[in-house]
């Protein structure tokens, strides 16, 4: 489902209490979740398995954490925005909203991979649907990410390729860290009720529903799986242990 929004927004300032509020909940997940793939990408700058793969990596490091900053900025306006959210401190705040399994580092190359494919599709899916948002600010920031996310498209497919035909060992650990990563992804988007977004759709900043946004996730995810042979790992989620502010399903 698509919203046709005529009303432009020109600044968080104009949103009403509820509204804002939504969109500071989401974006500090969202922005948090960029930080935190960047943060674990740049951990293999120096460790990656080939010299442009380095060269990509460190690359794909600053233009994640540039979007986590740029939208940092767009919200910091917001009232009960982190008062660290800030040029100077806004990567050093005591409390961040991105799923915990992205608070360790990766064991290895193949589920950074698989990880960096499951969860960065899934935030460019998410974004997408504000490519025509009632939000200036936001559709701005929207135009270039998703811009710069068509590199990172290009990068991950390349490699999960890479080794799904590299040898049936990698293939089995990748299919394993796919696995393990999946219901991560999943968990991001949400139960189709998350009643926490409506004032996003009723605003047009979002212009789809988050089970339209699901469905065009797992729709291309498992074609792309499937042209390389590979099961999707799909796994039934336990919405009741849903966090709605780290976007994660709780531990016990």
């Amino acid at each position: 489902m698509t919203t046709k929004v005529t009303n432009e927004i020109k600044h968080v300032s104009d949103l009403d209490q509820q509204t804002a509020a939504s969109l500071l909940q989401f974006m500090l997940s969202y922005a948090d979740t960029k930080h935190f793939l960047g943060r674990r990408i740049s951990e293999w700058v120096t460790a990656a398995p080939a010299m442009e793969a380095t060269v990509a990596a460190a690359n794909i490091t600053q233009e994640e954490l540039g979007h986590a900053r740029s939208l940092f900025a767009m919200i910091r306006d917001i009232p009960d925005a982190p008062s660290e959210l800030n040029t100077d401190t806004d990567l050093s705040r005591k409390e961040f909203y991105n799923p915990t399994y992205l608070n360790a580092p990766w064991s290895s190359w193949i589920e950074l991979i698989a990880a960096f494919f499951l969860l960065d599709s899934t935030l460019t899916t998410v974004i997408s649907a504000a490519e025509e948002s009632s939000l200036l600010p936001l559709r701005q920031r929207v135009a270039k990410i998703l811009q710069e996310e068509h590199f990172h498209s290009v990068y991950y497919r390349g490699w999960l390729g890479r080794i799904a035909s590299a040898s049936p060992g990698g293939r089995t650990k990748l299919a394993e860290a796919l696995e393990r990563v999946w219901p991560v992804a999943a968990a991001w988007l949400g139960p189709d009720d998350d009643s926490s977004l409506q004032p996003l759709f009723q605003a047009g900043i979002l212009q789809s529903h988050m089970s339209t946004i699901k469905d065009k996730w797992q729709q291309q995810t498992n074609a792309f799986l499937n042209s390389h042979s590979l099961k999707s790992p799909e796994q039934a989620i336990d919405w009741s242990k849903w966090n709605v502010t780290r976007r994660e399903i709780a531990d016990e």
